[in-house]
């Protein structure tokens, strides 16, 4: 189930940056059916990404002792941090959903998930690289892509679209 919603949230982050491009710019105008398609599922990226945000954090209380553990053992009260990260999971999901205070949200949530991938992710997959067929070094690059996620939904809240061009 991990997987299947990691996936998803990377779908999410996919088409967050799909929908940051203007429709004008496209190169082709004859476009083929599975695009037309994909296109209808630009507007759910946020939703995408959301779901696996709230479901991780509900993980974090239904594997409380696993998460508790992963804290660096240099932090005291491992199970209030894994309570902790589990409420600001789940209520920043919900939020950006639900679009209440969206952009501070969305980056607070990329920030909370890059201070992990720093902190918690780099030196696990520093120390065990090869642990369960690279399974640590995965999860820092998921926890890198799903903190870019969260920080191109609040930079998209500005102004709709995210800028990534530098105008000359």
């Amino acid at each position: 189930m991990g997987n299947t919603l990691k996936e998803l949230a990377l779908a999410g982050g996919a088409f967050i940056i799909a929908g940051s491009f203007d429709a004008s710019q496209t190169f082709s105008q004859q476009k083929h059916i599975i695009i037309n398609i994909l296109e209808k599922l630009i507007p759910f990226g946020d939703i995408f990404f959301c779901i696996t945000v709230t479901c991780f954090g509900i993980a974090h209380f239904m594997y409380l002792k696993s998460i508790a553990d992963m804290v660096p053992a240099s932090v005291p009260d491992h199970t209030f941090w894994a309570y902790f990260s589990g409420v600001a999971l789940i209520s920043s999901g919900v939020f950006i959903i639900l679009d209440i205070r969206k952009r501070t949200i969305a980056a607070l949530l990329g920030t909370m998930i890059f201070l992990w991938f720093i902190f918690l992710h780099i030196p696990n997959a520093l120390a065990n690289p090869t642990v369960d067929r690279g399974n640590e070094m995965a999860s820092a690059f998921d926890a890198l892509a799903f903190s870019g996620t969260a920080f191109l939904i609040a930079l998209r809240c500005r102004n709709g679209r995210i800028d990534l061009y530098i105008d000359r």
